[in-house]
């Protein structure tokens, strides 16, 4: 379901890793793939009750820009609806 909206304005916006420091995204280790496995598992059976979602770049442990974020968060909740 992609929707378009029209609009006179424009906005940018531009995004700049950290050169140093804590890390923003996941960074795709062996060990942080187990994490992963462990942790979507859980996810699965919490989304499993009905009573919640994980949805968008922490929640679902992969990096999504931020137009992809809200489109699958549509999507999602349309599914539950």
């Amino acid at each position: 379901m992609q929707q378009s909206h029209k609009s006179d304005k424009t906005t940018v916006c531009f995004e700049y890793p950290k050169a140093e420091g804590e890390l923003y995204y996941i960074a795709m280790t062996n060990d942080n793939m187990k994490k992963r496995e462990q942790y979507m598992s859980k996810v699965n059976e919490l989304e499993k009750t009905g009573r919640c979602l994980f949805i968008g770049r922490l929640a679902e442990y992969k990096y999504y820009n931020m137009d992809q974020a809200i489109e699958e968060t549509i999507k999602r909740v349309s599914e539950v609806k």
